[in-house]
């Protein structure tokens, strides 16, 4: 009997988990999410495909000791430990990134579905940051300075700059498998036009920053 109400108890949890899933009408598709690049994102300003091979899932966010609940995603071609320690700009990555695209999320949990951001918008589903040439200064022996990189793309604030973000949109597909398809899709002011997925696991971290006075 007990064996039994275990397989149920799973089965509903696997249930809720993987089939939890928003379907959006067609018409509140911006974007055409059909396009190969996998593990990579691609801007119409630039031929360059930029490769983002590691996936991450912030579980937690925790500043200056405060501990909350996130489900934030991070792509990048450098290597995070387990908990990433941000302080006036110095980093401990593993392996230092020199691109990555930063997806902070209002909900503290995700399924898969269709998320959309829009500048004009009040109640969003995420943000974005896209960074790239990052160049860290590594004189320090645990932790590597931050000495400059290019935004590609930000948030609409008050100032129309080139890389602001008019529309996102970003389409979770597999969530709950050891291999979820995360595309995602933005136009700035600029006009340009940069898409982007990621297909694979998602290894978790923990972000630790202060508002310690860099001075």
């Amino acid at each position: 009997m007990v064996r039994i109400l275990v397989i149920i108890l799973f089965l509903s949890v696997f249930f809720v988990c993987c089939n939890k899933t928003n379907s959006p009408n067609p018409d509140t598709y911006l974007f055409d999410f059909n396009f190969n690049a996998e593990n990579t994102y691609i801007s119409t300003l630039s031929t360059d495909s930029i490769s983002i091979p590691y996936g991450y899932l912030m579980d937690e966010y925790i500043y200056d000791l405060q501990p909350s609940q996130t489900s934030n995603i991070y792509f990048s071609n450098g290597v995070f430990p387990d908990t990433l320690v941000v302080s006036c700009g110095n980093y401990n990555y593993i392996t230092n990134p020199t691109t990555v695209v930063k997806i902070w999320f209002s909900h503290t949990s995700l399924e898969n579905g269709l998320y959309t951001y829009s500048k004009d918008s009040a109640n969003n589903d995420f943000s974005i940051y896209i960074f790239s040439n990052m160049i860290f200064d590594t004189t320090f022996s645990n932790y590597s300075h931050l000495v400059s990189r290019d935004l590609i793309a930000s948030p609409f604030y008050s100032y129309q700059y080139p890389y602001n973000v008019v529309s996102a949109q970003i389409k979770i597909d597999n969530y709950c498998t050891s291999s979820p398809e995360i595309r995602f899709a933005l136009t700035t002011v600029s006009g340009d036009l940069i898409r982007g997925s990621y297909i694979g696991e998602l290894e978790s971290f923990k972000l630790k920053s202060s508002s310690a006075d860099c001075d």
